[in-house]
């Protein structure tokens, strides 16, 4: 299942956990560079490795679930702010307020996070020895939710061609493969080697969903850009569109209606100051928002790039310990990356809620209950089915 946000914040002992843990990852790859020779893997750190990988992934589609709800929170902020200007212009403006995002639009994203946390849990499971039916009781609920996904539900037109869009969101179907292996498959390797397929597939509808916030090729003014499925992440060209482009409409559009009052206000003979003065800090505000919203989905974007090639790391240190080759000097250093770039996301997450929230409430402007949990960072030890 997708993890909700919950009340854990960044900081404090757990941080320094966290460095510990990244510190601890970092010597186990000198270890493996002494083990060279050897013929096995120490279980319980390459347990851990993948524990580590499982949290920073159940993380992350945390995080990417919570951009979507900034918006929705930015958008709702936006026809707040303009309807009382109308209102006290005297306008007759329309009182109903559109999402962004239709409920079954939500449910589709919800589904596919839910896979992607679902395939980082089984993989957590499996390399403990326990069972996954057992432990992961929501597999048959994921399974189903992944067939009724349609291309059309996300953002993709702006950069892929209605083709690649179905073909890419019915690829979804890896992790249905992955989720009903029979018993005598459901072993690490199995898992990971399918795996790949799945998690890269599932990786490039997230990026490209969260898309651009202006054009990143020429063609963009008459076609599609001439983009592939098969092509890495960072290889993507992609056009204006998808939640940075919606995101950022919606912040214009806030900004404008800012800039619209002050002149309203100044218009206004018994317009005070402070009135002036907080209109004029809101705008500020908004605007700042903005920059740090487009950051935090750039940088959301970049965590699944690293994610990538965490797990490519793990699927090649599997392979080298079935074919007794550990000439591993960075196996580690991925993951370790990871780990690093996902905690810092999920500060960067929790203080952009935190500004959006002071916008909406600028006299509460105290740190949310709905913080983004950083407990993958201090649950490595604990049993994955909690």
């Amino acid at each position: 299942m997708v993890y909700q946000a919950s009340t854990i914040l960044f900081e404090g002992p757990r941080k320094q956990n966290a460095l510990f843990r990244i510190g601890r990852l970092l010597a186990f790859g000198f270890l493996l560079l002494m083990l060279s020779g050897c013929s096995h893997i120490d279980d319980n750190l390459l347990n851990q490795e993948i524990g580590d990988f499982s949290h920073s992934t159940v993380a992350l589609a945390a995080v990417i679930q919570n951009d979507f709800g900034l918006a929705e929170k930015i958008n709702s902020l936006a026809f707040v702010n303009n309807l009382e200007l109308q209102l006290e212009a005297g306008g007759n403006p329309d009182t109903t307020l559109k999402p962004l995002f239709s409920g079954k639009d939500i449910a589709a994203r919800q589904a596919l996070l839910a896979a992607l946390t679902g395939y980082a849990e089984t993989m957590a499971v499996v390399a403990s020895g326990k069972a996954v039916k057992e432990n992961l009781p929501d597999i048959s609920s994921l399974v189903s939710n992944l067939k009724s996904l349609k291309s059309e539900q996300f953002n993709l037109s702006h950069s892929l061609t209605v083709q690649e869009s179905d073909d890419l969101v019915n690829d979804m179907s890896l992790f249905e493969e992955l989720f009903i292996l029979p018993a005598r498959d459901a072993r690490l390797v199995p898992i990971v080697e399918k795996g790949e397929a799945a998690l890269k597939k599932a990786a490039m509808l997230l990026y490209l969903d969260i898309g651009a916030p202006e054009d990143q090729a020429s063609q963009c003014n008459y076609s599609a850009p001439s983009n592939s499925t098969e092509l890495s992440l960072s290889g993507l060209k992609l056009c204006r569109g998808g939640l940075r482009a919606i995101a950022a409409t919606a912040i214009h559009f806030d900004v404008t209606t800012w800039k619209d009052r002050l002149q309203f206000e100044r218009a206004q003979k018994n317009s005070m100051l402070a009135t002036k003065r907080e209109s004029v800090q809101r705008l500020v505000g908004i605007q700042r928002v903005g920059n740090d919203l487009d950051q935090l989905y750039a940088d959301s974007q970049a965590a699944l790039t690293v994610m990538l090639a965490a797990h490519g790391e793990i699927a090649a240190t599997l392979n080298s310990a079935i074919n007794s080759s550990l000439s591993k000097s960075f196996v580690l250093s991925k993951n370790a990356l990871f780990l690093q770039k996902v905690g810092a996301l999920v500060q960067s997450s929790n203080k952009v809620t935190q500004e959006v929230e002071a916008l909406a409430s600028p006299a509460a402007a105290a740190p949310s209950s709905q913080s983004l949990s950083d407990s993958f960072l201090t649950t490595g030890d604990d049993d994955v089915s909690k």
